[in-house]
């Protein structure tokens, strides 16, 4: 017997936040529209910034849940903000858990989370990628780094312009960032 979808963004939050501590990739992938997209506004140059359609946002996810030292255990809701949208709501929280490698850890949050008809539709979400890589002790990826696929074959790299893709990567279409001045 299945569960009826989630009814509103503060359903689907909760549902996410349930997969990632389970590192459940079915739960997770349910959570997601197929057309979803996942982005990381605040990254840098190398560090994937955007996952477009639920099978990119998946392998993301799952190299990252099979490469990081990093086990969520609880999220701790600082506080929840509605929209005028009502699909729509803005999330502060930390999440709490242990790295293999540091110990104790808190990677406090921003996400912006859009949902349609019970699944997130667009997700922003303002990591601090400084606290993720003092709880793993190492950088985030850059531009190059490959990791493996689900897919049989294939890899998941990093492109230059910080977008995380399936198979081969192109160098047209790059982005440079320009220092603010």
């Amino acid at each position: 017997m299945t569960s009826p979808p989630p009814s509103d963004a503060l359903d689907v939050l909760e549902l996410m936040r349930a997969a990632a501590i389970a590192r459940s990739a079915g739960d997770m992938s349910s959570v997601y529209a197929l057309d979803a997209v996942h982005e990381f506004p605040f990254t840098r140059p190398g560090v994937p910034a955007r996952a477009e359609g639920r099978d990119a946002i998946m392998n993301f996810i799952t190299a990252f849940w099979s490469t990081s030292p990093l086990r969520y255990e609880r999220y701790r809701t600082i506080a929840i903000h509605g929209t005028a949208d009502p699909d729509t709501i803005v999330v502060e929280q930390e999440v709490e858990g242990t790295s293999s490698t540091t110990g104790s850890f808190v990677l406090p949050n921003i996400l912006v989370l859009k949902t349609r008809h019970g699944q997130i539709a667009h997700l922003r979400d303002y990591a601090n990628l400084l606290a993720v890589e003092e709880a793993t002790g190492s950088p985030s990826p850059r531009s190059g780094d490959e990791v493996p696929d689900r897919r049989e074959g294939e890899v998941r790299a990093v492109a230059e312009d910080g977008v995380a893709r399936t198979g081969q990567v192109s160098q047209a279409g790059r982005s440079r960032r320009q220092p603010a001045g």
